[in-house]
């Protein structure tokens, strides 16, 4: 071997293996991201009948939650069995926490506007809370799957509440029969566009040069699902539900403007954009309450 072939060799080892390293530094970057962090909200229900329930999903996990009844609608059901038709009189609203949160994070939204007259559910996705865990980490159509064990353990109309990643995955089963409407708050716009926006608080000054590669890895394993598994936007020409869209325009995470978009696409939806509010405090705006109560109120 000539001094020329050595070089050349040397050369395409060296690139090869920095491209592993790249793409192994890129899978290590997102499995963190996809485990960590985790910040359990200490709120819980101080209202109605309160059930703990362990909702059965797929692959033996189950997931941990809630059930409140409203003391009126409690006393008039009595002990129900998950899809009696008794529970139909009644609208039942499945709340949806954003990434690394769990059941505890939407409680206060069901304050502001369920708690009297709603029979509320809660759960934990799964990896978070006292849900089951997930070894490769969790992700927005594990969230989507979340919510279908959810409808096919319960067996009644549900109203979806989400908020971030939550939101959008409540957009990714709007057309279940037993979907009759979604508020989605501060969702994802369509992935894998919104990697950018979901990775850079974390990555900071690496994000550019690490985001092409978790892009990759992210769609590699990815290739066995449609695009309607995994991006809002790949489903928002579908949707038929009513829908109201929450963003706050100081939101630092997912830029309101894309919750603009997408409510363009959704035929029979509104939007609604709190000048102050940030992605993660909505429910505290003075009109929150009016707002969503209003949307319910036209869904009657």
């Amino acid at each position: 071997m000539n001094v020329f072939d050595l070089i050349y060799t040397s050369l395409f080892l060296f690139l090869l293996l920095s491209f592993a390293l790249y793409l192994f530094t890129s899978y290590l970057i997102k499995y963190i991201f996809s485990k960590y962090p985790r910040n359990p909200y200490p709120d819980q229900p101080d209202w109605g009948r309160i059930e703990d329930i362990k909702v059965p999903g797929r692959n033996s996990k189950y997931l941990d939650g809630w059930i409140v009844y409203p003391e009126h609608i409690a006393q008039e059901l009595g002990k129900v069995s998950m899809g009696d038709p008794k529970i139909t009189k009644y609208k039942t609203i499945l709340f949806i926490h954003g990434w690394g949160r769990d059941k505890g994070r939407m409680v206060s939204r069901a304050r502001r506007f369920a708690q009297k007259e709603f029979i509320s559910i809660f759960f934990s996705a799964q990896d978070h809370g006292k849900s089951s865990k997930v070894q490769r980490g969790m992700n927005i159509i594990r969230y989507k799957e979340d919510i279908e064990d959810i409808i096919a353990w319960w067996k009644n109309p549900l109203i979806l509440v989400g908020h971030s990643l939550g939101g959008g995955a409540a957009l990714l089963v709007a057309q279940s029969d037993l979907v009759i409407a979604i508020i989605a708050e501060a969702p994802p716009y369509a992935f894998p566009d919104d990697f950018k926006y979901l990775y850079k608080l974390g990555l900071k000054a690496l994000t550019r040069f690490f985001l092409p590669g978790i892009i990759l890895i992210h769609m590699l394993q990815r290739k066995k699902y449609q695009k309607t598994d995994y991006s809002p936007l790949a489903v928002a020409e579908t949707i038929e539900k009513p829908v109201l869209l929450i963003h706050g325009m100081k939101d630092e995470i997912f830029p309101p403007e894309n919750t603009v978009l997408l409510g363009k696409k959704i035929k029979n939806s509104q939007v609604w954009l709190p000048e102050e509010s940030s992605h993660y405090n909505l429910e505290d705006h003075p009109e929150y309450a009016s707002k969503v109560g209003k949307f319910l109120v036209s869904l009657r």
